[in-house]
This record gives structure tokens, sequence and C-alpha cells, in this order.
């Protein structure tokens, strides 16, 4: 093989071994934001809990905002409204948003597990292109 070949192989080599690598990245990021939406799940759930243990009339602080909150009675505490998108908002029981939580928790447990996988088999990849690029330099470096 040509040295110009072999020069234009290790640089095609390189660009696969940092393509790769880029994309190890963004497997590891986009899983942290899962697990931060898994861990904004269990919060929800856990609220949803301690809503559920509330009687009607007991005194309740809700946000207005960051930081903001105002005293309210509570009038009824087995209905909750939940946003189903552009301003519409649906009655749902406890029961029926934990469903809906848990459904999202499970779908994003399944999305991390694919994920895993993906970054494993990148990885993989990744350790037997960092072989070929070694051995092609090495090769190099002996002509």
């Amino acid at each position: 093989m040509a040295k110009e070949e072999k020069a234009k192989n290790l640089q095609e080599k390189y660009m696969e071994f940092q393509m790769m690598q880029y994309q190890l990245q963004e497997l590891q990021q986009a899983s942290e934001k899962v697990e931060e939406e898994l861990s904004n799940l269990k919060n929800i759930q856990k609220t949803l809990d301690d809503f559920s243990r509330l009687n009607e009339g007991d005194e309740i602080l809700f946000p207005l905002a960051n930081g903001i909150f105002a005293k309210a009675n509570l009038v009824d505490n087995k209905k909750l409204k939940m946003s189903v998108g552009a301003d519409v908002t649906s009655t749902k029981t406890i029961e029926g948003v934990r469903a809906f939580v848990q459904k999202q928790e499970d779908s994003l447990k399944a999305l991390k597990e694919k994920m895993a996988d993906d970054a494993q088999n990148v990885f993989s990849k990744l350790k037997e292109s960092e072989k070929e690029l070694k051995k092609l330099i090495q090769e190099d470096k002996e002509e």
C-alpha cells in the first residue's frame, strides 16, 4: 500500500474513532437527562402519595411562582386537573394520574436500557477502532 493511501486510511480511521467518541458522549448526556426525568417522575409519585393523605378543608400552600405561595383550603382531594397541552386540562383521579406517571416512568426506563445497550455497542466498536488505529500507527512508524 502506498504511503499516501496508508495516511488516508489512518486519517479515515481516526475520523471514525472521533465520531464514535462523540456518539458515546451524546448517549451518556441523553442518559443523564433520562435519569433526571425519572427522578422528577419519582418526586411526582411521592407528591401524589402525600396529596392523597390530605383531607377536604385542610389548609395547604400552593405555588403562584417560584418561591411564592398562597394559603388555600383544599376543596377536592380526589380529583386533579392535568394539562394535556395547548392550555387544555383534563380531570383525573389520583390513581389515574399515578397510572399516567407510571406509564411515563416505564417508557423512560425502557429507553434508558436501550441507550445503555447502544452505549455498550458503541464502546465495543470504539475499543476495536482504537486497536486498529494503534496497529496502523505502529505500522506507519516501522516504515
